[in-house]
């Protein structure tokens, strides 16, 4: 059985009941980066300074943007908000704390090109997640050299390593206080490099079939 990290093999094992030789980690991967338009995008958004950037279905709850905005807000950091919204009513939350702190942004569901475009462009990407299993959109915008804040819960410590901020998702201090130290760090490329070196598509393939040729 193979696991995207330590975390869900241990859920496999200690849920499920398999037993650990038969599970098998292999870490999820990323696109290399392709071209953006970071001038481009700027523009077409009215976007001007720095920023930070959130990506997903934002009214999930799961995605915890409520707590995201309200950590954010007080900071006085502009955030955008790329995505779709679920059915009429769910993230009422969210809409209700975006209301309070005029630098939040909605974008509406973006394209590909829009997106890699803000993930390159952004100081730092949020995604403060009650779990995720990898959190890819967080790897792709690594990947375009952003800085990461993300959720400790799930897979997350096993792709970013030292490199990213990590939150208690259910703590809005936490969350504030992560953004503010990524904010103010600079973009070394240091977890670009990490990326872009150990978290392949094609790593990801060999060990796949390593662990498939155990």
């Amino acid at each position: 059985v193979i696991a995207r990290s330590r975390d869900e093999a241990r859920l496999l094992i200690k849920g499920v009941g398999i037993h650990p030789r038969k599970v098998k980690i292999v870490l999820n991967g990323v696109n290399p980066p392709g071209p953006v338009d970071i001038e481009g995008v700027r523009r077409e958004f009215a976007i001007e300074g720095d920023f930070a950037l959130h990506v997903s279905m934002f009214t999930q709850r799961r995605k915890n943007v409520a707590r995201l905005i309200e950590a954010i807000g007080p900071l006085g950091i502009p955030l955008l908000i790329g995505g779709l919204a679920g059915p009429a009513g769910e993230g009422d939350d969210v809409y209700a704390a975006a209301k309070k702190f005029p630098r939040v942004r909605f974008l509406g569901r973006l394209t590909a090109a829009q997106r890699d475009s803000l993930y390159a462009a952004c100081r730092v990407f949020c995604l403060p997640s009650i779990f995720e299993g990898t959190g890819l959109v967080a790897l792709e915008a690594a990947s375009h050299g952003a800085l990461v804040v993300i959720t400790r819960n799930g897979g997350p410590p096993d792709y970013f390593g030292d490199f990213a901020e990590y939150v208690d998702p259910r703590n809005i201090a936490s969350i504030r206080a992560s953004i503010e130290s990524a904010w103010n760090e600079p973009r070394d490329g240091a977890l670009q490099a990490h990326v872009l070196n150990h978290l392949s598509w094609e790593n990801s393939a060999r060990a796949l079939a390593a662990a498939y040729g155990a």
